[in-house]
């Protein structure tokens, strides 16, 4: 396997798999445990925080995540439709992302309009 790292940003590495590194990765996507998932989330930080701001600071942060993650779902409900139906082995397996991002955006959109609406806690 052979190992490219980006300088910047989120300094992501890429991986180019060499037949040892194929059944590397065999063996790894056959292994049932993973880490935990890690959330890094501004806005949960600043949401964390907001007794500490201006009262009406809630309401814009949280009206500016609704949109973003509506944005976010119909960005996930586009890469579900562009799954080819054809290529049946990997539309099940790679269909699965999207529904899981439209899941969970659906419930990010939720949480933020509720308290964009709500926001001294008072709930649907």
């Amino acid at each position: 396997m052979r190992e490219e790292t980006e300088t910047g940003g989120r300094r992501r590495r890429v991986f180019h798999l060499t037949a040892a590194g194929r059944a590397e990765l065999t063996r790894w996507l056959g292994d049932p445990l993973a880490p935990p998932p890690e959330t890094r989330d501004p806005a949960q930080v600043k949401l964390f925080f907001a007794d500490l701001g201006r009262p009406d600071a809630v309401v814009g942060l949280a009206r500016a995540q609704a949109a973003e993650h509506r944005r976010r779902l119909d960005l996930y409900r586009t890469l579900q439709a562009e799954i080819d139906p054809a290529d049946s082995l990997r539309a099940v397996s790679r269909e699965r992302i999207p529904q899981l991002g439209i899941k969970h955006e659906r419930a990010y959109v939720e949480f933020w309009e509720e308290l964009a609406a709500h926001p001294n806690g008072a709930r649907k």
